[in-house]
C-alpha cells in the first residue's frame, strides 16, 4: 500500500500527483510506503495440561471369604498294578454272597432223604419206617404211602404225598406216623396225622390218593431225617 510523501494521504499506487495535496509523486519518486509497525510480543499462553482420562476401574476381584481357602484336590489314580487286587477283591466278594446264598436257601428248603421211595413198601426198609401194629396190623401192611420232607420256616413240610390202598378193603382212614430221628436214626420227635379222601369217602381197593404240602410240626435240634408210614388203619364199614 503506498502513501504520499508530503501528506501522508493513501495512494492507489499509479497517480502523478497526489489528490489530497498535489504533491508531484514522480519527482519524489516511488511513494512511499506506510512504515510497518512491529508486531507486538504475544505473550506466550500458559501450558494448561489437558485433563487426564479418568481411569478405568479395575476389573472385579475374586476372594474367597476369609478363613475359607478353597482347595482343589485331584482324584489319585488308582495305581495299574494293583488294579487287579481290587477285580480279585470285588469277583471274590460276589462269588462268597452267591455261595451264601445257594447254601442258606439249601438248609431251608433241601429235601430231606424219602425214607419210603415211589413204588417200593416202607415195611422192606426195615428200621426206617414206622412199623404198623394194632388189630388192622396186616391191613396196615398193604398200604403204601411215599412223600418227601424239607424244613420251611422252622416246620418240617411234606410234600409229594401218595397214598396208595394196596389192600381188596375199602379203608375209611390211616394213621401215619411221622418221627423225626437224628444221623443214627435215634427218633427225636413223633407226631401222627390222620389221613382221608379229599372227597370224605372210603379209599377202595388200588385206589391211590394225593395230597397237598403238609406242615408236620416245628424241626427239632439235631434232626437229620424224617421217616413216614402208616401204621394203623379203620376199614370202611
Amino acid at each position: 500500500m503506498a502513501f504520499c510523501g508530503s501528506c501522508g494521504a493513501q495512494l492507489e499506487g499509479n497517480e502523478r500527483f497526489c489528490r489530497s495535496c498535489g504533491h508531484d509523486l514522480s519527482a519524489a519518486g516511488a511513494p512511499a510506503s506506510a512504515p510497518v509497525a512491529a508486531a507486538a510480543p504475544v505473550a506466550a499462553a500458559p501450558f494448561v495440561p489437558p485433563p487426564a482420562a479418568p481411569f478405568a476401574a479395575p476389573p472385579p476381584q475374586f476372594y474367597s471369604a476369609p478363613g475359607q481357602i478353597p482347595i482343589v484336590t485331584m482324584p489319585q489314580e488308582v495305581p495299574k498294578h494293583h488294579a487287579w487286587v481290587w477285580w480279585v477283591l470285588i469277583i471274590a466278594g460276589v462269588l462268597y454272597g452267591l455261595y451264601y446264598i445257594g447254601t442258606h436257601d439249601q438248609n431251608q428248603t433241601q429235601p430231606g432223604p424219602n425214607p419210603t421211595q415211589p413204588g417200593t413198601s416202607p415195611q422192606t426198609q426195615p428200621g426206617t419206617a414206622p412199623q404198623p401194629g394194632g388189630p388192622n396190623a396186616s391191613l396196615a401192611q398193604q398200604q403204601l404211602f411215599t412223600s418227601q420232607w424239607r424244613v420251611a420256616n422252622g416246620d418240617v413240610q411234606l410234600y409229594n404225598q401218595v397214598w396208595k390202598n394196596r389192600s381188596n378193603v375199602a379203608i375209611q382212614s390211616s394213621d401215619l406216623e411221622c418221627d423225626q430221628a437224628d444221623q443214627n436214626g435215634a427218633v427225636l420227635s413223633q407226631q401222627h396225622i390222620t389221613l382221608t379222601d379229599k372227597s370224605g369217602g372210603s379209599v377202595g381197593p388200588e385206589v391211590t390218593v394225593t395230597f397237598d404240602p403238609l406242615d408236620i410240626g416245628q424241626a427239632v435240634q439235631g434232626m437229620a431225617k424224617v421217616n413216614c408210614g402208616i401204621v394203623g388203619v379203620t376199614p370202611a364199614q
